[in-house]
C-alpha cells in the first residue's frame, strides 16, 4: 500500500482542517455573493468516505460528504451545486455511490472522472458566470502556471465572484527547495550531486 492510499484509510489532521475550511468558508461565501446558485469545485475529491479495516466501523466522512451536508443545511436560503473531480477511476466510482443519496434528494452533484487540469474546463462550463469557490489540495507541490492563470484566475468579464483556495505542502516545498541554488547569472539551477540534471557549461 502506498503512502497516498493509506491516507484514505483514516481521517488525517490535514483532512480535518480541509473539512472545516471547506464547510465554514462556503457558508460565508454563499451568504456574501447574493442570489443563488453558488458552486463549489473540489479538485481532488476522494471517495467521499474514508475506508476502515473494520467492516462494522463507521466510515469518517470525506470532503464531498462534508460539503454536501453543508449544502443541505443551507438549502432553505441558498442553492449550492457541487462538482467533485477525482482522477482515480475506482475512487471516482465510489464517490458516485457515496453521493447518490444527496443527489436523490435534490442537491446538485456532479462527479467528473479525470485529472483536475483536464476536467476543470468542463467544470467551468457547468458553472457559467455563477459565483464559485474552487478548492485544490493536491498531494505534492506541482500545479502548472497555465492552470492557475489561464483557468482558475481567468474569469470572463461580468462573471460573478469566484475564489480559489489552494492548499500548499510547505514542508514538501522546503525539502525540494533545499536541492536548488542560484547561479552567477541569477537563474535558479539544480544543485549538483542531488540526482538532478546539470546542463553543460
Amino acid at each position: 500500500m502506498t503512502q497516498h492510499e493509506s491516507f484514505f484509510q483514516q481521517k488525517q489532521p490535514a483532512a480535518v482542517l480541509k473539512h472545516a475550511v471547506l464547510s465554514e468558508y462556503t457558508r460565508v461565501f454563499a451568504s456574501a455573493v447574493g442570489p443563488p446558485p453558488v458552486w463549489v469545485i473540489d479538485g481532488h475529491a476522494g471517495a467521499g468516505a474514508h475506508e476502515s479495516d473494520n467492516p462494522e466501523a463507521s466510515h469518517p466522512e470525506g470532503s464531498p460528504l462534508v460539503m454536501l451536508k453543508t449544502a443541505r443545511s443551507l438549502a432553505k436560503t441558498q442553492t449550492i451545486n457541487s462538482i467533485f473531480i477525482e482522477r482515480n477511476p475506482a475512487i471516482a466510482s465510489a464517490l458516485e455511490v457515496n453521493t447518490a443519496h444527496f443527489r436523490a434528494h435534490g442537491l446538485g452533484v456532479t462527479v467528473l472522472k479525470g485529472d483536475v487540469e483536464d476536467r476543470l474546463p468542463q467544470a467551468w462550463r457547468l458553472v457559467g458566470n455563477d459565483p464559485v469557490v474552487t478548492f485544490l489540495d493536491p498531494f505534492g507541490v506541482a500545479m502548472s502556471r497555465a492552470m492557475m492563470t489561464n483557468q482558475l484566475l481567468a474569469r470572463p468579464q461580468g462573471a460573478r465572484p469566484s475564489e480559489v483556495l489552494l492548499s500548499i505542502n510547505v514542508e514538501a516545498v522546503r525539502r525540494i527547495g533545499g536541492n536548488f541554488t542560484e547561479d552567477v547569472q541569477g537563474k535558479v539551477m539544480p544543485r549538483a550531486g542531488r540526482g538532478f540534471y546539470m546542463p553543460p557549461t
